[in-house]
C-alpha cells in the first residue's frame, strides 16, 4: 500500500540495519546515548523488533533485527556458525605470519577461548586494508584479536551476514528483507518452510 509493503499479522519483521558509529546496540541505554533503535521506525518498535546479535558502540554497518525470535536465536547460536564479513582498517599492514594465525584461530585470554578459523583477506595494494569472515561472534573478537597481535583496529565494518549483505542500505537506514532473502536466511539455520 503506497509502495510499502504489507504483511500478514503473523508475518515476521526481520529488517537490515546500516548502523553508524556511536550508536549502542541495545533496545535502551540508562546513560541516554543513542541506540539502535533510535533508528527504528515506530512501526517496526510496536512490532517488537530486536537486534539480533550486537556491534559495539565502534563499530558499523550490517544488524539485523527482528522479532522473530527462534531465527534470532539460532542466527547467533554457535551451533549453526552463520558467516559473517567485516571489512578493517588497522594502524599498520598485517603481516603474513599474522594473517596465518588469524587463519587457525587465536587464543584470546580476555574471554578465555581460542576462536575459531576464520578467512582473511589483505587488500593487495594495502595490507591495512583487511576482511575476515567470521563463523562465530564473540564479544569484541576483531578488536581482542589483532589488538593480541599488535595492532589497533582503526576502522570497523560489518558488510555481510550469511547471505545478506550492507549494499543498497545508506548508513543509519533500514530495509525489510525480501521474501527470497528471509527463505535464504530461515533455510541456512534450519528453518525450512
Amino acid at each position: 500500500m503506497d509502495g510499502i509493503p504489507l504483511h500478514p499479522a503473523d508475518q515476521p519483521e526481520i529488517l537490515v540495519l546500516n548502523k553508524p558509529r556511536g550508536y549502542i546496540t541495545t533496545m535502551s541505554d540508562e546513560l541516554k546515548r543513542p541506540t539502535v533503535m533510535d533508528l527504528v521506525p515506530e512501526k517496526y518498535r510496536r512490532r517488537g523488533v530486536r537486534p539480533v546479535g550486537r556491534l559495539d558502540r565502534d563499530s558499523e554497518g550490517l544488524l539485523l533485527l527482528t522479532n522473530d525470535g527462534e531465527l534470532a536465536h539460532r542466527l547467533t547460536g554457535p551451533r549453526f556458525h552463520v558467516p559473517k564479513e567485516y571489512r578493517l582498517e588497522i594502524d599498520r599492514p598485517l603481516a603474513p605470519g599474522d594473517e596465518t594465525r588469524i587463519r587457525e584461530g587465536v587464543y584470546l585470554p580476555q574471554l578465555g577461548i581460542k576462536t575459531r578459523p576464520a578467512r582473511v583477506h589483505c587488500d593487495p595494494d594495502n595490507r591495512q586494508r583487511v576482511t575476515i569472515v567470521l563463523s562465530e561472534g564473540k564479544k569484541r573478537q576483531l578488536r581482542y584479536t589483532l589488538g593480541n597481535l599488535g595492532y589497533k583496529v582503526r576502522g570497523l565494518e560489518r558488510t555481510a551476514y550469511g547471505p545478506l549483505t550492507i549494499r543498497r542500505v545508506k548508513k543509519g537506514s533500514l530495509r525489510p528483507l525480501s521474501m527470497k532473502e528471509i527463505r535464504e536466511l530461515r533455510k541456512m539455520v534450519g528453518l525450512d518452510d
